[in-house]
Order: C-alpha cells, then structure tokens, then sequence
C-alpha cells in the first residue's frame, strides 16, 4: 500500500490546491511495481530492514494499493474519471496490477482525523 497525503488546512493563505498528486502517486505506485516485476534491482547495500525485506520478498507481492489522501481535492482530481483513466492503465501492465483509490479526510478540532 502506497499513500500520497496533502493537507491544506483551512488557515492557509494560498488555497492553491495542487494537482502534484496524481503524478506523485502515479511515480512511486510505478517504482514500486518496477521494483516487485524485477525492472529494478536491489542494490548492493540496502539502508534499512524494511527495504531488505521488500526486496528479498517481492515475488510474494501480487498488488500495489495507491491511495491519494487529502482533505481537499482541486476540481481536476475531484472528476471520478480520474481514478478511472489511472485504474485502465494499469490492469492491462505487467503481471504486478496498480490499484488506485482516492479518500479524503477531516481534522477535527480536538486533533481527530475522520475520514470520508
């Protein structure tokens, strides 16, 4: 499971809501996948035991899960088509299959996160 999270917040100044994060996701799900279909190899030195694992137990994987989660969407990224165009893309790519979800979620003022 891959998450890309964005807060914006309701204090900022600039409410310029990115749409950075279809790419950033798209990216690392695409890294990821490229590490599990052996297009990546594992290097000579790994630097933590969570990367060592990956690499050692990648056939064991048989999905990637990329999630966007933000509390505000830009209007783009809010069109279902979306997730939809980014989902046909990867059901027809290497045996690894890519699935793309979007959540968004609210902080509330006791420092609780709802999701919606």
């Amino acid at each position: 499971t891959i998450i890309e999270l964005k807060y914006i917040g309701k204090k900022e100044r600039n409410r310029n809501i990115k749409v950075g994060i279809i790419s950033e996701l798209f990216m690392y799900s695409c890294i990821m996948r490229d590490i599990l279909n052996g297009f990546i190899s594992k290097p000579q030195f790994t630097s933590n035991k969570n990367e060592e694992f990956l690499y050692n137990n990648k056939k064991q994987y048989k999905q990637i899960k990329a999630y966007m989660l933000a509390d505000e969407y830009h209007p783009l990224v809010d069109n279902p088509k979306v997730i939809d165009v980014l989902n046909d893309y990867s059901k027809y790519k290497f045996p690894i299959k890519i699935f793309f979800k979007k959540a968004t979620y609210q902080l509330s003022s006791n420092k609780e996160v709802q999701f919606r």
